[in-house]
């Protein structure tokens, strides 16, 4: 398969070599929709001709590919009008055979095919067209007249030559919503088997909620077209056409968090390896916040009913930015999945130590408004401790942590403060009386009587405790009974102390006595190891 279509964008290179991109994508000539079958689900349209006649390919050496073309191929590539590529729908397909796939070329007027070309083919007769069948890689080749030739999966001839001029895909090409010189078109309804078997790659991956609803597009998306048009500054315009409005709604804010969700990304993990001391690193993070806002709002689709579209012209510069942000969520993902419990209770706590030497006190248990009112965990405030500055610039501390704007970030995993299946924390401060979180925390370091080594800081918690990082509730442990809630039904329970170690406790060495003497920070215990 990849054979043939290399074979089928070498053509098309024929062509359109010696010209930029944006001289390739022009024009807004209506696809031929001649031979398309009623099963094909995808199909691109590219006018050649109209390119090579492009005021700015004067110098596109015409003489030499024509006569290349009628040496080699037995035609004039200069003469291709339109290049039309077909698939058809995957599932038809049994193991061990292809798809069913197609080029056709429509020509000015075709003089035949060469001699040296054909020699070693087969040749028959479909349909009563001529058909010079291929193997090994090689593609069959079936000229259906004078002025059109298709190339492609054999058994898929018949198909093409008896199409009717009905289905989603010929309707798509008969009156597009997009215009230009490269126009593509999808049936997604019919394609969904092929995004589902796509999607069961990431099965084995804890996807961030922004990134795993992706997967749901294919099932609110019917098709898909896209267009682009040079001589409209690049214009590039996708068109997704949803099964409803609520649906189109959907997909919007689906694109809309994940826009949110790599932009945050991306500048985090810019942030965390700048060099502020180097402007040039300054300006480029500067510069991408400026660029990927740019973006934000221009790739935030339109809605019209159930039709989506995002349009874009010189901000398809945007497109690096994107692919950047993707990959600092790959990388994100990554890291989340390598990093352990214990060395995510380290990173914690050696935050909250740099954050004490600077302000000369602990975090706050809970940020609050000035009624005193809690709006954000105290464990937000370890943000640019943690190389998150750019997430923390972005967060609005009086407003809710959960509010429209706030939501946006606080949605986000953070992987030092641990991350469950659903982007939960699973490490926590503990609120227990006298504890280093009592009375709103903030306390000095001095406070803590019974040493930093025996007193604990954070704890990994049990399943059904977790929770947002930025989430203001408390995770309050029983006086009584500090056990039940520390343990739930574990054996061994991984701990954080105030010096930056970190501790494995077993319920066979604990009781309630020594968990309180541990949780508390001037108790004056003797704690036995």
């Amino acid at each position: 398969m990849k054979k043939e279509i290399a074979f089928v964008v070498a053509m098309v290179v024929l062509v359109c070599s010696q010209t930029t991109c944006a001289q390739i994508f022009g024009s807004s000539d209506r696809p031929s929709s001649e031979f398309i079958p009623h099963s094909a689900v995808a199909g691109v349209a590219v006018f050649p001709k109209k390119i090579a006649s492009l005021p700015d390919l004067k110098v596109f050496p015409r003489e030499v590919v024509t006569a290349w073309g009628q040496k080699e191929l037995g035609f004039d590539p200069m003469l291709i009008t339109e290049v039309t590529l077909i698939l058809d729908k995957l599932d038809k397909v049994t193991p061990g055979e292809e798809p069913g796939w197609a080029a056709v070329l429509h020509f000015e007027k075709m003089q035949g095919l060469a001699g040296a070309m054909i020699d070693k083919l087969e040749e028959k007769t479909i349909g009563g067209k001529t058909v010079y069948s291929g193997e090994n890689g090689i593609p069959s080749f079936m000229v259906f007249d004078e002025s059109t030739m298709i190339v492609g999966n054999e058994s898929w001839f018949p198909e093409l030559i008896a199409a009717s001029g009905q289905g989603s895909l010929v309707e798509m090409f008969n009156g597009p919503s997009v215009k230009g010189q490269l126009m593509t078109f999808a049936d997604v309804k019919q394609m969904r088997p092929l995004f589902e078997d796509i999607c069961k790659v990431f099965d084995n991956y804890e996807l961030p909620p922004q990134v795993d609803d992706f997967r749901r597009i294919p099932d609110l998306v019917e098709s898909l077209e896209l267009g682009v048009d040079v001589n409209k500054k690049f214009e590039s315009r996708l068109v997704l056409k949803a099964n409803n409005s609520e649906a189109a709604q959907q997909v919007h804010d689906i694109i809309v968090e994940g826009m949110q969700y790599g932009k945050v990304s991306m500048l985090a993990q810019m942030t965390s390896e700048l060099d502020m001391d180097d402007p040039v690193q300054v300006a480029t993070l500067q510069y991408a916040r400026r660029v990927a806002e740019k973006y934000e709002v221009k790739f935030t689709p339109d809605v019209n009913g159930s039709e989506l579209s995002i349009t874009a012209n010189e901000e398809i510069l945007a497109v690096p930015v994107l692919l950047g942000m993707m990959g600092s969520v790959t990388r994100s993902m990554e890291f989340e999945r390598k990093m352990t419990p214990e060395l995510q209770l380290r990173q914690t706590v050696l935050a909250a130590l740099n954050y004490e030497s600077a302000y000369q006190k602990f975090p706050p248990t809970t940020v609050n408004d000035e009624n005193g009112e809690p709006l954000f965990s105290g464990i937000a405030r370890l943000l640019p401790f943690i190389e998150q500055n750019a997430m923390h610039d972005q967060l609005r501390f009086d407003e809710p942590w959960d509010s429209e704007h706030n939501s946006q970030f606080t949605t986000v995993a953070i992987a030092p403060f641990g991350v469950d299946g659903n982007g939960n924390s699973t490490i926590r401060f503990p609120i227990f009386p006298g504890s280093l979180w009592d009375d709103g925390g903030e306390k000095r370091f001095r406070d803590i009587q019974d040493g930093s080594s025996n007193t604990i800081f954070a704890i990994h918690v049990p399943e059904g405790s977790e929770s947002s990082w930025a989430d203001p509730t408390p995770w309050t442990i029983s006086e009584s009974n500090p056990m039940r809630d520390v343990f739930g039904d574990r054996d061994e329970v991984l701990v954080a102390m105030t010096d930056g170690s970190s501790r494995v406790l077993k319920r066979s060495q604990m009781t309630n006595e020594k968990l309180r003497a541990l949780l508390t920070i001037a108790g004056g215990e003797v704690i036995e190891r």
